[in-house]
C-alpha cells in the first residue's frame, strides 16, 4: 500500500511509486495466489456446517409445504443464523492468512532497498578514496 500512497496522494505520484512494487510482482503474486488458495479451502470448510444446516432447513420447509410433518426442532432458524455468523467470522479470520505474509514481504522489500542504498553509498565512498 505504501507503494501507492506517499506524502502526496496524487494519481500520477502513485503511479511513480508503484514501480517499486512492480519489481517484486512475482513474490507478491505467489503470496496472494497461494494464500488465496489456502484461504479459499479453509473458508469453504468453515462454511460447510452452515450450508448443510441451511439445506436441511430448506428441505424440511419444502416437505412441510408438500404436506409432510417436520422433524426439525423450532430453533433451527436461529441455529442457521448463528452458524452463518460463526462461519463468516472464521472466514474473515482466515483472510488474515494472506495479510501477514504480505506484511513480511513488504518489510523484506524495504530492507533490500535500504541494503542496496547502503551498498551503493559504501561503493561510492570507496571509489572516492582511490
Amino acid at each position: 500500500m505504501d507503494y501507492m500512497l506517499g506524502e502526496r496522494r496524487d494519481f500520477w505520484c502513485s503511479l511513480k511509486r508503484m514501480k517499486d512494487g512492480y519489481q517484486y510482482w512475482g513474490a507478491f503474486f505467489i503470496i496472494l495466489f497461494c494464500g488465496g488458495l489456502i484461504m479459499g479451502v479453509l473458508a469453504a470448510v468453515s462454511w460447510l456446517p452452515a450450508g448443510i444446516l441451511a439445506y436441511a432447513g430448506h428441505a424440511s420447509l419444502m416437505g412441510v409445504l408438500e404436506g409432510d410433518a417436520t422433524d426439525l426442532p423450532s430453533y433451527v432458524p436461529a441455529l442457521v443464523v448463528f452458524f452463518f455468523m460463526l462461519a463468516s467470522v472464521i472466514a474473515n479470520v482466515f483472510s488474515w492468512l494472506t495479510l501477514f505474509p504480505l506484511s513480511y514481504l513488504y518489510g523484506s522489500v524495504e530492507a533490500r532497498k535500504q541494503e542496496k542504498a547502503s551498498f551503493e553509498e559504501e561503493e561510492r565512498r570507496l571509489q572516492g578514496l582511490q
